[in-house]
C-alpha cells in the first residue's frame, strides 16, 4: 500500500465508511458470524441492555450510559453517516464505558454489553486502541483471542499489525511476548501507562471506583517492572518515557497506583545507575507522598532504602574502581580504608555523627550499618521538618486520644528511639547512634517535661492491647528507656524535680506501672527512676514513694508486693495516729485515683493502676450506695461510675461499673438528671467574658446535652436495670434525647439509629411497668402530653433500620394499652409503614413484632369507636385491611397466613372476615399476572380458603352470607365511558368514605375489573364450601340452636336471590359480547348452591326447602324444588323421621301443581309451568323413594296429576311431566291405582292418537310410550279393555319405523339416496345431531347392497360426502367429544364398508386424498385426530393389506409423537391430546402386527424408535388416563414394534432406550418403562437373553427405588422375565 494509501486510511471516519452498509458476515463476540449476520438489531439491543442491567447490580457507575450508548434513539444510530463531531463524541462515550468496563470484562455482562457496541457502533473497527486498553489486563484469556479476532489489522503499517500472528491460530497472547515488545515498542510502553490516568479519569467521578482500578494497576506495574527487568540495558528515552508517569503515580492519593510507581522506582534503581539529580528528585518525591498521604509509609520507606542502597552506596569509588558495598568487603585494607573515609564523608555532611578513629587495617564493619546510620539521619530531618504540625503538647501523651497524624509521628519517634538505643550500646557505629540520639533528643524533645512524657509512654505502652501507635515496645527497650530516665533525672535541677513530680506529672503513675511489671530488671530500673525523683520535695506522691523505696528489696522480688504496699497505705490513711501523716496519706491515695478518673490518662496505665489498688477497697454495694442517704451525693456516686464507663475502655472496668449499678436500687430521677442537659452558664456582660462563653460552649456537646456516648453507655445499663423507683420520671428526658436523634443530620444516621433503638426500649420497659398490670403513673409526672406518639411515629417513618422499626411498634402497641386516644390519631400510619416495610422481613422476631402491634392497638380502637359495627370503626378497619391486603405479595409466603389470621381474629372474624376476603378478591382482579392466570388464581384461592379455615364454621358462613350481600349491593354492569373521578363536593359533603366503597369502589374501577371480581367472589364461595377444612369442621345444623337454622337459611335465601339477579342478565346479555361471562357466573352461583345442598343435614335443608317454596319468587321456588329433587336423587337410603318430613312436602308440592293460571301475569305463565313441572318431577322422585312404604301419602298424587293429563287445554309440556308421574306412582301403588283406570287409559291411548302432537313433541312423545308401558307392567290383569287399542298403537309404531328403515336402505336407487342423504345431513348437523347416527346407518345398508360398478360410479360422490361428514368433529362439535365420537364412529363405519369394497387400485387414491385432506390447516389438528382413528379401523379390518400403504405414514407418524402437546388449544385439549394419541399408537400396532413384508427397515425404525419410546415420559391427560394410554395402547404397540424389528442391534438400541427411561424422576414413567420392558422381553422370548447384561445394572438400581410400586414391579417383572428364558436371573445380579 502507497504511503498516500496510508494517510487516506488513517483520515476515513465513520462516516465516509462505505463498507458498513454492505456487510455479509456479522462480527459477533458471542456468536458465529453466520448466525449473527441472520439476528436483527432488537436481538443485539436486548442483549446489550440486559447486560448492562446487571452491570448496574455490581456497580452503579454504568447509569450513565443508559440514556446514551444503550438508549432506545441508540438503535437507530449509524456511525457511518453521522458527522465528525458528533463521532467525536461517541468515540469519548465509547471510551469512558470501556474504560469503566476494564473491570468486569471477564463476567458474561460484560461481554453482553460489549457484543451490542461492536454490533451497532463498531467499536472494533473505530474504538480499537479504546478497545484493546480494555481487554489487555487479560490478554492471556481466551475471551482476548476472541476480541482480537474481530480487528482487522493485517495492513503492515497498522499499530497493532504485531498481533496479527495471534488471530489465526486463536491462542492468548503470552506474557514473555507482551514484555518483549513493550521493550521494543515504546509506543506499546506508552499506550499501557497511559491507560492508568485514563481509568483513574473514567472513575474519578465516582469515589468507590479505587478498588475496580486495581486490574488496571496490577497490569501496568507487573508489565513495566517486567520489561525494565527483561531488558538489557535501560535507555535513557525508556526512562523520559516513563519518568511522567511515575512522578504522577506518586504525587497520586491512590495507594495502589503509589504502589505501582514505589515498585518501578524500585525496578529502575536496581536496573540501571542514575544521574544524582534524578536520584534527589525521586528521593525527594517518594518522602513528598509518604508525608502528604501516610497511608504506605512502611513501603516508601522501603522504596526509599532500594533506591538509596543501589544509588548512593552503589556509586563508583574512583580510587578502587569499585563500589563502596564492594569495598567494605575488600581483602586489601587500604581499600576498605578508603570506603570507610568515603562513607564518613556522607555521614559528617548530613550533621549527624562524627568521623570514627579507627585503623585501616582492622576496619571490618559492615556497611549496612553506615546505612542505616545514614537512613536515621534522614528520618530525623524528615521528622524535624514535619514536627510542627503533631499535638503533642498534652500533659499526657495518650495514644487513645491522639488523632492519625499524631500517632504516626510517635510511631516513627517509637521506631527510631528503639533503633539509636539499640545501636547506641556497643560496636563499630555506637558513637554515632549516641550523637545521633543527642540531635533527636535536641531536635524532637528539647524540654525535661516533653522528654519524660515520651519516656513515660515507653514505661507504660507494653501494656496497651490497642496498640494505636502499631510499635512494638518489649521489657527491653522499656528498660534503657528507665535506665535513660534516671540518668536524665541525675541532671534535672530542684524546680525540674518538682514539676515532674508534680501531681500532674505523669511520671509517678506511670513509674507505679513499671512496679507491676513481672519482669524483675523492669521493677528494679523503675525503683532506681524513683530513687533519682525522690530528691523531688513537695511532691504529693511523696509519702508512696517513700514507703515503696523503704520496701525496694520486696517489690524488686515480688511483682504483686505493689498491691500489698498501696493496701497497707491506704489502711494508714484510715487508722494513723497522726493526722498529719494521715492528712498526707490521703492526699497520695486520693491524688492516685484523681489520676485514673483523668481523661488525659491512658486506659492500659489507668487499668494498671487499678489492678495494683485492688486491695484498697471493694465495689460499691447495695447496702453502701443506700446508705448514703444524700441524693447529691448519690447523684455525684452515679455521675462518677458513669463518667468511668465512658472515660475507660478496660472490659474489666465497664464490668465492675455494670455489676456495681445492677446491684443498688436507684430513684429514676437521679439517672434522668445524668441524661438531662446540664444548666447552660451565665453569660456576663464584657467583651471578653461573651467571647470567652462562645469558645466554652463550642467545645461543650451542641446544645448543651450530654454526649451521646456518654447517653448510649447510660441507656445500655438501663436496659437490664429492674431496682428502678418512680420510673415514669425518665419519660420525659427519653423523648427529649429522642427528638434531638431526630434532629440529627444525615450523615449521622448510621450511628444515631442504636441510639434510637437503646432510648425506644426504655420506653417500652417504662411502659411495661406503668402498664395495666404495673402500678398507675403519677398524672402530676407522666400525662398524655408527655408521651409524644407522634415522635414515636416519626422514629418509624425516618428511620431505614428494621431493628429500630421493632422497638418503635413495640413501644406503641404498650402506649395503646395507656393513651389509646394518642395512638389512634397516628394508627394509619402505623399499618401503612408496617405494610410497607415490616411485614416484608422474614424473621420471628419481626413476626413477634407484628403481631404485638395488632393484639395491642386495634382492641384499642375497638373500645374506643363504641364497638365492631360503628361506621368509623368499620371504615378505620377496612383501611387497615387494605394496608395488610396490599402488602400481603411481598410477605413471605409462609408468614401470610398467621399475620392474617391474627389480624381478622383481633377485628373479630364475624364482623371483618368478609371485609378481608373482599379486599383480596380486589387486588387479584385489578392485579396484572404473568403466565398461567387460572394456576394463579387456584393458588390465591387455595390461600383465601386456607384463611377461611382459621375460623368457625358459622363465622365462615357469616362471610359467606355478606360476601353474598355484598354482591347484589353491586351494579350488574357498568359503562367504562361514565367512569369518573368523585366530585370535590362530594368529598366536603361525606368526609369518610363509606366501608363498602373502602372494598370496591365501583367509579374507581372497568366494567372488566367490576366482571372478574364477581367471577372471583362466587368461584371462592363455591370452593370454599367444598374444601376439605371447611367440611371437616362443620357443625351439625338444623339442631336445637336456632341461630344456626337462621344462618343457614339466610345463606340458601341470599345464594337464591343472587343466582335469580344473575339469570336476568344472563337473559338480558344474551345478545352482547359479555353473554358467555354471565352463563359461566351463573353456572358457577349454581356450584354455590350445590354445594351448599350437599353440605346441610337432612332435617334442616328440608325446612329451609319449605320456607323457600313459600318464597315470592318463582325463580327460587324452582331452585328449591331443583335442590329438592337433587338430594332425593343421590341418596336412597333415609331414617324414618325423616320420611315422614319428606311426606309432609307432599302437600307444598301440590299446591304448585295445582295453582291457578288466573292468579299469574302474563310474564309468569312460561315460568309458572317450567315450576309445575319441577314440582311434579320432585313428587316422582318422592314416590320413588318412598311411596313403596307409604303408598296412601302418595293417592292424591296420582289424581292431580290424572286431572291434569284428562285436561284439554293443559301445557303439553306439563302434560309430559304428568304422564310420567303417572308411571311412576302407578307402578308404586300397583292395586291402589286401579280406581284411576278408567280416566287414566283413556287420556294416555289419545295422546298416542294425537300424531300432531307426537310428531312435534318428541318429550311429549316419550312419556306417553313410558306411562303407557309402566301401566301394562304394573297391571297387566287390569287394561283388557284397553289391550286392543294398547297393541295397535305400539304395533303401528315400531312396524312403520323398521319398514321405512329398510325400505330407504334397499330400494332407493343411488342416485336418488345418495344426494337424499347429503342434504339431509346438513340439516340434521346443525341443531338434531343425535339423529345422524340413524342416518349414518341407512347409509351405510345401502352401501352394503351396492354393487361394484355402482360403488365405482358414485365414488366421487360418496368421497365428496364422507370428506364432508368427516368434519363433524372440526367444524360442528369440537368440545363435545362424546358427541363427536359417537357421530364420527358411525361416519367412520360408513366409510369403512365401502372401503371393503374396493380394490387396491381404487382405495390409494383415496386414501392419499384423505390422508392430504388431514393435512389442511381448514380443519385443524381436529382432523387429524379423525384421520387416524380412520386409519386404525380400516387397518383392522384390512389387516396385511393396509402395510402396502402404511410407507408414507411413518414420518407423520413420529410427527405427531412428538408435537403432539401442542396441537389443541381448546378446553379438551389434554382428551383430545389422549384420543390422538390412542388411535396413532393403536394404528401403528396393527401395522407392525400385520407386518409379514419387512416393513420396518433400519431407516424406519430409526425414525419411530425414539418418539414411540418418548410417549411413555408424556403424562398429558392426568394419572387415570396416561396409566390406561400405556397399559392398553403404548406397551401393545412397543411390543408389536420390536417383534416387527428381527434385528439384534435394533433391539439392543430399543431396550436401552427403554431402560433409559427406568431413571426418569417420576416414578409413574418409571413403572411405565418397566411396562415396556417386559412387554419387549416377551416379544423377544429366548432372544432376549443377549440383552440381559445391559438390562441387570438398571433392574438392580430399580431394586432400591423410592417407591414402593416401583420395587415391587421390579420384583415382578425379574419373575416374569425368568418365566420367559427359562433360566433364573440371580447370577446376573
Amino acid at each position: 500500500m502507497t504511503s498516500l494509501s496510508h494517510q487516506l486510511k488513517r483520515l476515513a471516519l465513520p462516516q465516509t465508511d462505505a463498507s458498513l452498509l454492505i456487510c455479509h458476515d456479522v462480527a459477533s463476540l458471542l456468536f458465529d458470524p453466520k448466525d449473527a449476520a441472520t439476528m436483527d438489531r432488537s436481538t443485539f439491543y436486548a442483549l446489550g441492555c440486559t447486560g448492562l442491567e446487571e452491570l448496574l447490580g455490581l456497580d452503579p457507575v454504568f447509569a450513565d450510559f443508559q440514556q446514551t450508548l444503550f438508549s432506545p434513539s441508540s438503535q437507530t444510530l449509524e456511525r457511518s453517516v453521522q458527522s465528525k463531531e458528533v463521532n467525536r463524541q461517541l468515540d469519548d462515550s465509547i471510551s469512558l464505558f470501556l474504560s469503566r468496563l476494564c473491570p468486569y470484562f471477564l463476567l458474561k455482562p460484560a461481554h453482553k454489553c460489549m457484543e451490542w457496541l461492536i454490533h451497532r457502533f463498531h467499536i472494533h473497527l473505530y474504538n480499537v486502541d479504546s478497545l484493546l486498553s480494555c481487554v489487555f489486563p487479560y490478554h492471556d484469556t481466551k475471551v482476548f483471542v476472541r476480541v482480537l479476532q474481530l480487528l482487522r489489522i493485517k495492513d503492515s503499517a497498522h499499530r497493532w499489525n504485531w498481533l496479527q500472528c495471534l488471530q489465526k491460530p486463536g491462542v492468548p497472547l503470552s506474557r514473555a511476548a507482551l514484555v518483549v515488545h513493550c521493550t521494543t515498542d515504546l509506543g506499546f510502553m506508552d499506550f499501557i501507562c497511559s491507560m492508568v490516568p485514563t481509568s483513574i479519569q473514567a472513575f474519578s467521578a465516582h469515589p468507590g471506583g479505587c478498588s475496580q482500578l486495581r486490574v488496571v494497576f496490577s497490569f501496568y506495574a507487573s508489565t513495566i517492572v517486567s520489561a525494565l527487568d527483561a531488558v538489557e540495558k535501560v535507555s535513557e528515552s525508556i526512562i523520559s518515557k516513563l519518568l511522567p508517569y511515575v512522578h504522577k503515580g506518586l504525587k497520586s492519593p491512590l495507594a495502589d497506583y503509589k504502589a505501582a510507581s514505589y515498585m518501578i522506582v524500585c525496578q529502575l534503581a536496581v536496573s540501571v545507575v542514575l544521574e544524582a539529580g534524578l536520584v534527589d528528585a525521586l528521593a525527594f518525591q517518594v518522602v513528598k507522598s509518604v508525608v502528604k498521604e501516610p497511608v504506605l509509609d512502611k513501603e516508601g520507606l522501603g522504596c526509599l532504602m532500594v533506591l538509596l542502597q543501589n544509588q548512593k552506596d552503589g556509586a563508583i569509588l574512583g580510587d578502587s574502581d569499585t563500589s563502596v558495598l564492594l569495598s567494605l568487603n575488600h581483602p586489601q585494607p587500604s581499600v576498605r580504608a578508603l570506603a570507610l573515609e568515603h562513607l564518613m564523608d556522607v555521614v559528617t555532611s548530613g550533621q549527624v555523627c562524627k568521623r570514627p578513629q579507627t585503623r585501616a587495617d582492622s576496619v571490618h564493619m559492615s556497611s549496612f550499618f553506615f546505612f542505616q546510620l545514614s537512613l536515621l539521619d534522614f528520618i530525623t530531618f524528615f521528622l524535624q521538618q514535619q514536627m510542627a504540625q503533631y499535638n503533642t503538647q498534652s500533659t499526657w501523651w495518650n495514644p487513645e486520644k491522639l488523632d492519625a497524624n499524631t500517632c504516626c509521628y510517635l510511631n516513627l519517634l517509637c521506631r527510631l528511639f528503639a533503633v539509636i538505643m539499640g545501636g547506641a550500646g556497643e560496636g563499630p557505629a555506637s558513637g554515632g547512634f549516641r550523637d545521633l540520639m543527642k540531635v533527636l533528643v535536641q531536635v524532637h524533645l528539647p524540654e525535661p517535661l516533653m522528654l519524660f512524657r515520651f519516656l513515660c509512654l515507653l514505661w507504660g505502652y507494653g501494656g496497651n492491647h490497642g496498640d494505636q501507635l502499631d510499635v512494638k515496645v518489649g521489657a527491653v527497650l522499656q528498660t534503657q528507656a528507665l535506665y535513660m530516665g534516671r540518668a536524665l533525672l541525675a541532671s534535672q535541677n530542684a524546680a525540674t524535680l518538682r514539676l515532674l513530680a508534680d501531681a500532674h506529672s505523669p511520671v509517678v503513675p506511670s513509674l507505679l506501672v513499671c512496679l507491676c511489671s513481672p519482669v524483675r530488671e523492669v521493677r528494679r530500673a523503675g525503683l532506681g527512676v524513683l530513687q533519682s525523683l525522690s530528691a523531688a520535695d513537695a511532691s504529693p506522691y511523696q509519702p508512696i514513694t517513700e514507703r515503696l523505696l523503704r520496701n525496694s528489696e520486696e517489690i524488686t522480688a515480688d511483682p504483686s508486693y505493689l498491691n500489698t504496699a498501696l493496701a497497707a497505705l491506704h489502711q494508714d490513711s484510715l487508722s494513723s495516729k497522726s493526722q498529719t501523716q494521715q492528712k498526707k496519706l490521703q492526699t497520695s491515695m486520693q491524688q492516685l485515683l484523681e489520676v485514673v478518673r483523668s481523661p488525659n490518662c491512658p486506659s492500659y496505665t489507668a487499668g494498671s493502676l487499678l489492678r495494683a489498688m485492688s486491695h484498697v477497697n471493694g465495689p460499691i454495694s447495695k447496702s453502701f450506695f443506700s446508705s448514703v442517704g444524700d441524693e447529691s451525693v448519690q447523684q455525684k456516686l452515679l455521675a462518677v461510675m458513669f463518667d468511668l464507663l465512658v472515660d475507660n475502655r478496660s472490659p474489666q472496668v465497664a464490668n465492675g461499673v455494670s455489676s456495681a449499678f445492677k446491684g443498688i436500687s436507684v430513684d429514676a430521677q437521679l439517672v434522668a438528671n445524668e441524661l438531662s442537659p446540664p444548666d447552660k452558664p451565665a453569660v456576663g456582660g464584657t467583651v471578653q467574658q461573651s467571647r470567652r462563653s462562645r469558645m466554652t460552649s463550642v467545645a461543650e456537646p451542641e446544645g448543651g446535652a450530654v454526649s451521646w456516648g456518654r447517653v448510649c453507655l447510660i441507656l445500655e445499663l438501663l436496659q437490664h436495670k429492674k431496682k428502678l423507683k418512680r420510673v415514669q420520671t425518665l419519660v420525659p428526658v427519653l423523648f427529649s434525647l429522642l427528638s434531638r436523634c431526630l434532629e440529627s443530620g444525615p450523615a449521622d444516621q448510621t450511628s444515631v439509629e442504636y441510639t434510637k433503638q437503646l432510648l425506644l426500649s426504655c420506653l417500652l420497659n417504662v411502659c411495661t411497668k406503668l402498664g395495666p398490670d404495673g402500678p398507675a403513673p403519677d398524672p402530676g409526672v407522666l400525662d398524655e402530653d408527655k408521651f409524644s406518639v407522634e415522635l414515636v411515629v416519626q422514629c418509624i417513618r425516618m428511620s431505614e433500620v428494621p431493628q429500630t422499626h421493632h422497638q418503635a411498634l413495640l413501644l406503641l402497641g404498650s402506649v395503646a394499652a395507656i393513651f389509646p386516644d394518642k395512638v389512634l390519631l397516628n394508627i394509619m400510619p402505623i399499618f401503612t409503614f408496617m405494610g410497607a416495610n415490616i411485614m416484608r422481613l422474614d424473621d420471628a422476631y419481626s413476626f413477634r413484632v407484628i403481631d404485638k402491634t395488632v393484639q395491642m392497638v386495634i382492641p384499642a380502637l375497638i373500645q374506643l369507636s363504641d364497638g365492631q359495627t360503628s361506621p368509623h370503626m368499620v371504615a378505620m378497619a377496612t383501611r387497615i385491611m387494605h394496608v395488610f391486603a396490599d402488602a400481603l405479595p411481598h410477605v413471605p409466603e409462609h408468614r401470610r397466613l398467621p399475620i392474617l389470621t391474627q389480624l381478622v381474629t383481633t377485628l373479630g372474624p364475624a364482623h371483618f372476615l368478609w371485609a378481608l376476603m373482599l379486599l383480596l378478591f380486589k387486588l387479584h382482579a385489578t392485579a396484572a399476572h404473568a403466565g398461567d392466570k387460572d394456576a394463579a388464581l387456584q393458588k390465591d384461592l387455595d390461600f383465601w380458603i386456607c384463611v377461611c379455615g382459621q375460623f368457625e364454621v358459622n363465622e365462615q358462613l357469616t362471610s359467606v352470607v355478606r360476601i353474598l350481600g355484598f354482591l347484589l349491593r353491586l351494579p350488574d354492569d357498568k359503562d367504562d365511558g361514565e367512569t369518573q373521578q368523585a366530585p370535590l363536593s362530594h368529598k366536603k359533603e361525606e368526609p369518610e368514605e363509606k366501608g363498602e366503597d373502602l372494598i370496591f369502589n365501583v367509579d374507581a374501577h372497568s366494567s372488566k375489573e367490576l366482571r372478574h371480581f364477581k367471577f372471583i367472589c362466587v368461584s371462592f364461595m363455591a370452593q370454599l364450601l367444598r374444601s376439605n377444612s371447611f367440611i371437616e369442621k362443620r357443625t351439625v345444623f338444623g339442631g336445637p340452636c336456632p341461630s344456626e337454622r337462621t344462618l343457614c337459611f339466610r345463606l340458601l335465601e341470599e345464594i337464591l336471590r343472587y343466582i335469580h339477579s344473575v339469570a336476568r342478565c344472563v337473559e338480558e346479555n344474551a345478545d352482547k359480547p359479555t353473554a358467555k361471562f354471565w352463563r359461566v357466573l351463573l353456572n358457577k352461583a349454581y356450584e354455590v348452591l350445590d354445594q351448599m345442598n350437599a353440605l346441610l343435614p337432612t332435617d334442616t335443608f328440608i325446612t329451609v326447602m319449605k320456607g323457600l317454596m313459600g318464597n315470592e319468587l318463582p325463580s327460587v321456588r324452582r331452585k328449591a324444588m331443583e335442590l329438592l329433587n337433587n338430594k332425593l336423587q343421590h341418596r336412597t337410603r333415609w331414617e324414618e323421621p325423616q320420611v315422614a318430613v319428606f311426606l309432609a312436602l307432599i302437600d307444598d308440592l301440590l299446591s304448585v301443581v295445582g295453582k291457578p293460571r288466573s292468579q299469574l301475569t302474563r310474564d309468569g305463565v312460561a315460568e309458572h309451568a317450567v315450576n309445575r313441572q319441577t314440582a311434579l318431577y320432585s313428587l316422582k322422585l318422592l314416590c320413588r323413594g318412598f311411596g313403596s312404604a307409604h303408598q296412601e301419602a302418595f293417592a292424591p298424587v296420582l289424581v292431580r296429576a290424572v286431572e291434569i293429563v284428562t285436561a284439554t287445554e293443559e301445557d303439553k309440556n306439563v302434560t309430559g311431566s304428568g304422564l310420567l308421574c303417572i308411571a311412576e306412582v302407578v307402578s308404586t301403588l300397583k292395586a291402589r291405582a286401579i280406581p284411576q283406570l278408567p280416566r287414566l287409559m283413556p287420556a294416555v291411548l289419545s295422546a298416542l292418537r294425537d300424531r300432531k302432537e307426537l310428531l312435534t313433541n318428541e318429550i311429549y312423545l316419550l312419556s306417553a310410550v313410558t306411562a303407557l308401558q309402566r301401566i301394562t307392567e304394573t297391571l297387566p290383569h287390569f287394561i283388557s279393555p284397553y289391550l286392543q287399542d294398547v297393541t295397535s298403537q305400539v304395533s303401528a309404531l315400531s312396524a312403520r319405523l323398521s319398514a321405512l328403515r329398510n325400505t330407504l336402505s334397499t330400494k332407493l336407487p343411488p342416485r336418488v339416496l345418495l344426494p337424499t342423504v347429503s342434504r339431509t345431513y346438513s340439516s340434521l348437523v346443525l341443531d338434531r345431531k343425535t339423529q345422524l347416527g340413524a342416518l349414518m346407518s341407512i347409509l351405510k345398508e345401502h352401501i352394503s347392497h351396492m354393487d361394484k360398478d355402482q360403488l365405482s360410479v358414485h365414488q366421487s360422490e360418496l368421497t365428496a360426502f364422507f370428506l364432508t361428514a368427516l368434519d363433524f368433529r372440526s367444524e360442528h362439535c369440537k368440545d363435545d367429544l362424546d358427541e363427536a365420537e359417537r357421530v364420527e364412529g358411525a361416519v367412520i363405519d360408513c366409510l369403512v364398508a365401502m372401503v371393503m369394497k374396493l380394490s387396491e387400485v381404487t382405495f390409494r387414491p383415496l386414501f392419499f386424498k384423505l390422508f392430504d385432506w388431514s393435512k389442511s390447516e381448514v380443519g385443524g389438528a381436529d382432523r387429524l385426530l379423525t384421520f387416524y382413528r380412520l386409519t386404525d379401523a380400516v387397518a383392522d379390518r384390512l389387516k396385511g393389506l393396509f402395510v402396502l400403504f402404511a410407507g408414507n405414514l411413518v414420518k407423520p407418524f413420529a410427527d405427531l409423537l412428538r408435537r403432539s402437546e401442542r396441537l389443541f388449544e381448546s378446553d379438551p385439549g389434554e382428551h383430545k391430546t389422549c384420543l390422538l394419541l390412542r388411535s396413532v399408537l393403536d394404528a401403528m400396532t396393527k401395522v407392525f402386527m400385520y407386518d409379514t413384508q419387512r416393513f420396518l427397515s433400519a431407516e424406519r425404525a430409526h425414525t419411530l424408535m425414539s418418539p414411540l419410546v418418548d410417549q411413555v415420559e408424556n403424562l398429558v391427560g392426568g394419572a387415570e388416563r396416561y396409566q390406561q394410554r400405556v397399559s392398553q395402547h403404548l406397551v401393545p404397540c412397543v411390543g408389536q414394534f420390536a417383534a416387527a424389528l428381527a434385528d439384534h442391534a435394533h433391539w439392543k438400541t430399543l431396550n436401552y432406550q427403554v431402560l433409559l427411561k427406568t431413571r426418569h424422576s417420576h416414578a409413574e414413567v418409571r413403572f411405565s418403562a418397566l411396562l415396556l420392558l417386559l412387554e419387549v422381553a416377551s416379544k423377544l422370548k429366548e432372544n432376549y437373553v443377549v440383552l440381559l447384561p445391559e438390562t441387570i445394572p438398571f433392574l438392580a438400581e430399580l431394586m432400591e427405588d423410592e417407591c414402593e410400586q416401583v420395587e415391587q414391579q421390579v420384583q415382578s417383572v425379574v419373575q416374569e422375565m425368568e418365566n420367559i428364558l427359562g433360566e433364573p436371573l440371580n447370577a446376573y445380579f
